[in-house]
């Protein structure tokens, strides 16, 4: 796609974010399924049930921009997703598996909260208000779950990882 305006960086931006939505969409289940965590796996079916909705919304702004909805690759996204499945199949401790997956999706949750941001000032330099009211939601959708995964880091995921580590260096101590 060839930018020459506003509008055509606003649409390929759009293609872009709408691209990594279904990228992420398409691994979590894989990445759902690695984590042992029970609190951890149910933030994360919540942030599958929003990035559905995020996708959602992006359809509604491309059938309003009467647009088609072209799937753009993020790299960022697609390297970070990568990053995800490679520790999947890491050996290592469940629980340090864990931590190791809920930092890599919180980055990849910062990265679509920076796209959206940027849209979200796109559609209202643009005056698209409706569009600006629905990246609106998704982004308040992404700040919902970067601080879902900051306090599963802190207080849930963090404390069962250190445990772990901790028991590891006993055991170490014995032989």
């Amino acid at each position: 796609m060839e930018i020459k305006t506003l509008n055509d960086l606003y649409l390929a931006e759009l293609c872009r974010a709408y691209g990594a939505a279904k990228d992420i969409q398409k691994a979590m289940p894989k990445i759902n399924k690695a984590v042992s965590n029970p609190e951890m796996t149910q933030e994360l079916l919540d942030c599958m049930e929003r990035i559905d909705g995020e996708i959602g919304d992006l359809d509604l702004i491309f059938i309003e921009l009467d647009h088609s909805r072209e799937e753009a690759t993020c790299p960022t996204t697609a390297q970070l997703l990568g990053e995800v499945l490679r520790l999947i199949n890491m050996d290592m401790n469940a629980a340090v598996r864990d931590a190791a997956i809920l930092s890599s999706m919180h980055r990849i949750f910062h990265v679509a909260r920076a796209s959206y941001g940027v849209l979200r000032g796109f559609a209202g330099a643009l005056e698209r208000d409706d569009d600006y009211g629905r990246l609106d939601t998704i982004l308040d959708n992404k700040h919902d779950d970067v601080t879902a995964l900051e306090d599963l880091a802190e207080y849930e995921v963090g404390d069962k990882a250190a445990t772990a580590d901790k028991e590891q260096e006993q055991e170490g101590d014995k032989d």
